[in-house]
């Protein structure tokens, strides 16, 4: 959201709006892959499963609760918490230039490279 305000979006609805309808599905479906593979636990007619059952109602119970936080309240949270920019930067745009994708990624390379090196 404050990416989005220092951009010159308005603060308020059209930040929460982007703040949903760009990461909750991508996060739900990853939660909802998560929650899945634990079912095979979840409903196991055995003796492991009489113990680890419950795992799995804590864990998806868990994941779509943090969701939820996720894409609801922590947007309404930046609302209510984050300032109107006076100033947007335009700034941006140079952290995504080919130069600095080609940077960071000489970078990561150097260090899987030489990563018993660098221990």
């Amino acid at each position: 959201m404050l990416v989005k305000m220092e951009e010159g979006w308005e603060q308020g609805p059209r930040c929460c709006q982007h703040a949903w309808t760009g990461h909750s599905p991508p996060m739900l479906s990853g939660t909802l892959v998560t929650v899945i593979g634990f079912v095979p636990i979840g409903f196991a007619k055995s003796g492991v499963g009489e113990y680890t059952g419950n795992i799995f109602l804590v864990l998806a119970f868990a994941l779509l609760a943090s969701w939820f936080v996720a894409v609801v309240f922590t947007p309404w949270l930046g609302v209510a918490l984050l300032k109107e920019i006076k100033a947007p930067h335009k700034d941006h745009a140079r952290l995504t230039t080919p130069a600095a994708i080609n940077a960071s990624g000489a970078l990561i390379g150097g260090c899987v490279r030489y990563r018993k090196a660098l221990c």
